[in-house]
């Protein structure tokens, strides 16, 4: 684990200066990053594989795609709690430069090591080249623009869309730092303003039906997920500015968190309409941050802890290994015939699940111990020789950059 430890004479004026020990530690927020990610996997595992909760009985997995928001919302919450002081006076190109390396050093290796995976498995089990896998994009991947719809359809690692989505985010970021900055009330308003508006376009305008979907939703992913990325990453650092101020703050309490957890999950249940999910993933965000109570001590669990830590491994380790049970599955007389084509019984669907979920954690455990850590390690190195870190925030959040999803 990475912790960036503060120190006294922070550089934080007014209100800011509030941060206690227990509020710069953030780690609240990463077993709900490591639930979240189970969550999206259930979700792509229903669809690809088994399909164990019939949309009748509930509709609780089939919303989990929304769980990429939630991402999207604590990546933003916690970059600017990382960074923001950074580009509070001024965006120098060194700086930037710095930091744009750091967000790679975090994203990139695995990024690419899911590609050349994939890439692997199609090539030597002769998967027909069509448009999922084209090899046209694979220069879209490699750049990380597959968010950006220059493809009709999700190609080659689906999940590594939202990568594509953040890293946008990421490049923005300074902007929205420093701009913030300059005008506490005009500038956050403005923002404010569109990241609604990006949301009644994603929901109203782009939005497009399917069976995982209902009306008006925002599964927007190979061709607008960068403004979905955008929106929520804007609105992940806009609740930092009421973090800083207290605002909200009893939301602190155990009770809140738990109500909020509870309605997300109810929500997901009844399939209530995507914007509805926003700002309870707000105030979700907001609340974990705050409390210090049973819950924190809960969330504190290694196992939990840990499961966070390795989320962004199980995330896009996910599409590689469901490629991996496609082309098994004929050796134990199963034959895979596209999306839902496989049907079991609950509880045999359900061990299913289980036992996928259980091998990808263990490769997913393997992979944040010998890719994502030795990487980050390698190229970060090289970045904090350069001392641009003077001004140290306390952002144990298992990793700093562990922000992903």
């Amino acid at each position: 684990m990475v912790a960036i430890k503060g120190r006294s004479g922070t550089g934080l004026s007014g209100k800011e200066e509030f941060l206690s020990r227990n509020d710069q530690f953030l780690t609240n927020l990463t077993p709900i990053r490591g639930i979240a990610a189970i969550l999206v996997v259930i979700f792509h595992f229903e669809i690809v594989l088994v399909l164990f909760l019939p949309r009748e009985i509930s509709r609780l997995f089939s919303k989990c795609y929304l769980m990429v928001d939630l991402f999207f919302i604590m990546s933003g919450f916690i970059i600017y709690h990382v960074y923001g002081e950074f580009f509070k006076r001024n965006i120098h190109t060194a700086t930037f430069n710095k930091y744009i390396r750091a967000r790679l050093a975090r994203v990139y290796p695995l990024h690419v090591f899911t590609l050349i995976l994939t890439i692997v498995l199609v090539v030597s089990q002769h998967f027909k080249w069509d448009e999922f896998f084209n090899p046209r994009a694979i220069p879209t991947h490699v750049l990380m623009l597959q968010s950006f719809g220059l493809h009709s359809i999700y190609t080659w690692n689906v999940p590594a869309w939202s990568i594509s989505a953040e890293f946008a985010a990421y490049i923005i970021f300074p902007v929205f730092a420093f701009v913030i900055y300059r005008s506490k009330i005009i500038t956050p308003v403005i923002i404010s303003t569109l990241i609604i508006f990006i949301y009644w376009i994603l929901a109203f305008k782009l939005t497009k039906v399917n069976g995982n979907t209902s009306q008006y939703n925002l599964d927007q992913t190979y061709d607008y997920g960068y403004l979905r990325g955008i929106a929520g990453f804007l609105a992940g650092g806009m609740i930092y500015q009421l973090y800083l101020k207290k605002i909200f703050y009893f939301l602190r309490a155990d009770a809140a968190l738990i109500f909020l957890s509870a309605m997300v999950f109810a929500s997901l249940h009844f399939g209530v309409t995507d914007l509805v999910f926003i700002p309870v993933f707000l105030l979700l965000v907001l609340s974990a941050a705050y409390n210090t109570g049973r819950v924190k001590r809960f969330l504190s669990n290694r196992f939990l802890q840990w499961l966070g830590d390795i989320s962004y491994s199980v995330y896009l380790l996910q599409f590689p290994l469901m490629i991996f049970v496609i082309v098994s599955l004929p050796y134990f007389g199963i034959s895979w015939n596209g999306v839902y084509s496989l049907h079991l019984p609950f509880w045999q669907a359900a061990l299913c699940c289980l036992l996928f979920l259980i091998v990808l954690i263990g490769i997913s455990a393997f992979s944040y111990q010998y890719i994502e850590r030795p990487f980050r390690k390698l190229i970060n190195g090289k970045i904090r020789s350069l001392h641009w870190l003077s001004y140290n925030r306390a952002i144990r959040v298992s990793d700093p950059d562990n922000c992903k999803r």
